[in-house]
C-alpha cells in the first residue's frame, strides 16, 4: 500500500522531452517488444552486489513489481543536421520518492515545513501590525470625537445674534451663484416636504448662509448609520401625517434642525429622503471644513 512518486531530473541547459510509462510483469511478457527491451537492458547493465543484498533484505515483504520505461527526445530545433540526427546524451537522475502516510512526498517535507513556517510568521506579523494600527485609529477617533463634542457644545450658543463670527466658504455651484436673498425667497416658498429634500441636497449652501446647523462628527455618524433610538423621542412615535402637519407650522430653519436631529427615524417613516454617497460626502466635507484650522 506504499505510494511512490517517480521524478526524472536533468540539466536545464539540455532541453529534453521525456515520456514515462509503467508496465506490470504480465504486460511485459505479453509484449515481444517489451521483452526484447528488457533483455537488452539486462545485457547492458550489470547489477552491483550491494544492490542485490538490499533486494534480499526486503524479499520477505509484500511488494509489487513495475517496469519503468523512460523515453527521451531532443526538445529543440537547430540548423545543424548532425546535431539533430545525433543529439548528445543527457544525464538523468531517476528518483523514487516514497510518500509519508501516502499523502505527501518525503523529499518535499522540508520545503512544506519552510512554507508553513513562513506563512505563520507572515500571519503573526500582519496581526501585530493590524493591532497596532487599530489601537492608533481608535485613539485618534476618540480624540476627534472629543474635539467635535466640544465644538458642538459651542455651536448651541451660536444661535444668539452675533455669537458666531466664523467665516464659511460658499460651495461652488451654478445655483449657488444666485443672490442670497433670492435663494432665501425660494426656500420660504417651499412646502415642508420639498424643503427637507432641498435642505439635504444643498446642505453646504444652507450651512454657509447660516440656515443649517453645524454638524459634529457624532451627528454625521448618527445620520449616516442605522442608529435607532425612538424611545428617547416620544414625538417620533406620532404617525407621519401628524408629523408633517406639525412641521408645516415650523419655520424653515426649525424644520432643518429637527430633520437633522431625527433624520434616521424620519427616513424610516418615509418623510426624509435617503442619503446618497454624494450627499454623505458633502456632509463630511462640511464637518472637515468647519474643523479645519483658520
Amino acid at each position: 500500500g506504499q505510494r511512490y512518486e517517480v521524478r526524472v531530473c536533468w540539466a536545464a541547459t539540455q532541453p529534453t522531452a521525456f515520456t514515462i510509462d509503467t508496465f506490470g510483469v504480465q504486460q511485459v511478457f505479453d509484449s515481444p517488444e517489451l521483452i526484447q527491451s528488457l533483455a537488452t537492458f539486462s545485457e547492458n547493465h550489470h547489477f552491483r552486489p550491494d544492490v542485490a543484498e538490499i533486494g534480499r533484505v526486503h524479499s520477505n515483504d509484500r511488494a509489487s513489481v513495475l517496469f519503468l520505461r523512460v523515453q527521451a527526445a531532443a526538445d529543440y530545433f537547430s540548423t545543424n543536421k548532425t546535431l539533430m540526427r545525433h543529439p548528445p546524451p543527457v544525464d538523468v537522475d531517476i528518483i523514487l520518492d516514497p510518500y509519508r502516510g501516502n499523502i505527501f512526498p518525503q523529499s518535499l517535507t522540508l520545503t512544506a515545513g519552510y512554507i508553513v513556517l513562513l506563512a505563520g510568521g507572515a500571519w503573526w506579523l500582519s496581526g501585530t501590525i493590524w493591532k497596532n494600527n487599530h489601537v492608533y485609529s481608535i485613539t485618534h477617533l476618540d480624540n476627534l470625537e472629543s474635539m467635535d463634542v466640544g465644538q458642538h457644545d459651542g455651536d448651541i450658543l451660536s444661535d444668539q445674534p452675533g455669537a458666531d463670527q466664523q467665516q464659511r466658504a460658499t460651495p461652488q455651484h451654478p445655483f449657488y451663484s444666485l443672490p442670497s436673498e433670492l435663494i432665501l425667497d425660494i426656500v420660504d416658498l417651499l412646502p415642508p416636504e420639498s424643503f427637507i429634500n432641498f435642505a439635504f441636497a444643498n446642505y453646504p449652501l444652507l450651512h454657509s448662509y447660516g440656515l443649517a446647523p453645524a454638524l459634529s462628527r457624532p451627528r454625521v455618524v448618527y445620520i449616516t448609520t442605522q442608529t435607532q433610538i425612538p424611545a428617547l423621542f416620544p414625538l417620533l412615535n406620532l404617525p407621519p401625517e401628524i408629523m408633517l402637519h406639525v412641521m408645516r407650522n415650523l419655520k424653515p430653519i426649525d424644520i432643518m434642525r429637527f430633520t437633522v436631529a431625527n433624520y434616521q427615524d424620519l427616513a424610516r417613516q418615509g418623510i426624509a429622503p435617503s442619503l446618497g454617497e454624494e450627499t454623505v460626502q458633502q456632509l463630511r466635507n462640511a464637518v472637515r471644513a468647519r474643523l479645519a484650522p483658520g
